[in-house]
């Protein structure tokens, strides 16, 4: 039986090993078919049935038939299918607007999808023309306008048009964010040092760095050398003096390059905790041991010997790893992952062998029962949107 269809959120719900969609009141919505089921993204979903891919719309139709290898989001009109290992794109009126003839190819982006034929890649519009001819090694989409191409083993950077702004002299490059992008340069027998360009090719922070990340809420994270940083008691803002050349400072930086948060790395530290800014929070710490801190050091949240990973937050939760004792066991240990809130309240307990963190206001989790596997989608409240298991175990457990 399939519920009348009464909200806009469709969320994705396993019952064994098919999958449909339920409402938030977990109101089953269409019949239990498909083998994988994800999110709707403008009103159309991808779905799995008898190892084919197709796209369902929300009363539960099928608008592309599973009939393909893969296909990717609807995006500008036109979603990528694969077929006989090639890809190319339908619309929704199952038309063959695009022939299959690529080797690989992007979603949609502003009017432009970047592909790959012959080992080249190039840009088309939504005819199937070529706007950018695939001359280029590698190339993604486009970012902040510019989009990063490589030639002869270096990257540089184009526009919409093919025009190069940026010519390929880099090492190594990322996407432009924040209006800037991280470059690297390399001279022979030396390693890449790292630094960051305008949209015109302007060195606005010089390469200095051994390692460096794009720019997230207004701060960059950055490694150099530790050489000349003594230790101030009870501050993150300060690391300690080196005792070896292998020591690092971790460094973020604004982007005139002034360091705004300083923190003690080491090349050795396997199990170094270390985010970037989400939403204005940075994690920081050694396995076991981690601490919480603002943009500027202060802290926020200490969950020392309490859990062995935090990710960062997303929708007000963080996902967590601990490591607790097997019931009825003395020495057996197994690590379990839940969610915890800004207060450090665990608001889901850890249960689950995997999960993910909250996207859609829902995480993917599954976890181990004496039947076998369960998994599916679980919303910020722990309600679990599945029923029974998933799969057997293919060994006994006990």
């Amino acid at each position: 039986m399939v519920t009348a269809f009464n909200h806009s959120k469709l969320i994705p719900y396993r019952s064994g090993q098919k999958w449909s969609y339920s409402d938030i009141d977990k109101n089953i919505l269409f019949d239990f078919v498909y083998d994988e089921a994800s999110w709707f993204c403008e009103g159309f979903a991808k779905v799995k049935r008898n190892s084919k891919y197709g796209i369902i719309d929300e009363r539960g139709l099928q608008v592309i038939p599973c009939a393909y290898e893969d296909v990717g989001v609807y995006s500008e009109g036109l979603v990528k299918v694969c077929f006989d290992s090639k890809y190319g794109f339908l619309d929704l009126n199952k038309d063959k607007i695009i022939k299959f003839k690529y080797n690989s190819a992007r979603d949609f982006k502003n009017g432009l999808c970047c592909v790959e034929i012959n080992e080249k890649f190039g840009f088309i519009d939504h005819k199937g023309d070529y706007k950018i001819e695939p001359k280029f090694d590698y190339a993604k989409n486009f970012s902040e306008g510019l989009a990063i191409v490589k030639m002869k083993g270096k990257y540089g950077f184009i526009d919409a048009y093919g025009n190069q702004p940026i010519p390929c002299i880099y090492a190594s490059a990322e996407d432009f964010s924040e209006g800037l992008a991280c470059v690297g340069i390399q001279e022979i027998g030396s390693p890449v040092k790292y630094g960051f360009i305008d949209k015109k090719g302007n060195i606005v922070i010089d390469f200095i760095y051994r390692t460096a990340k794009n720019f997230h809420e207004g701060l960059a994270r950055v490694e150099i050398k530790n050489e000349k940083y003594p230790r101030k008691n009870g501050n993150w803002g300060l690391g300690v003096s080196p005792t070896t050349n292998s020591r690092y400072l971790t460094v973020f930086i604004d982007k005139s390059g002034k360091e705004i948060l300083t923190l003690e790395d080491e090349l050795d530290t396997r199990d170094r905790v270390l985010t970037d800014v989400h939403n204005g929070l940075i994690i920081i710490g050694d396995k076991y041991c981690q601490t919480i801190v603002n943009k500027f050091g202060k802290e926020i949240l200490s969950l020392k010997y309490k859990y062995e990973r935090v990710e960062p937050f997303f929708h007000g939760l963080a996902l967590v790893l601990k490591n607790e004792r097997v019931a009825g066991t003395k020495d057996e240990y197994e690590s379990k992952y839940g969610f915890i809130n800004i207060k450090g309240e665990e608001v889901i307990s850890c249960k689950y062998y995997y999960a993910a963190d909250f996207r859609h206001g829902f995480a993917y989790a599954s976890r181990y029962t004496k039947e076998g596997i369960e998994e599916g989608f679980i919303n910020q409240q722990g309600i679990e949107y599945w029923e029974g298991i998933s799969r057997k175990y293919r060994t006994a457990r006990g």
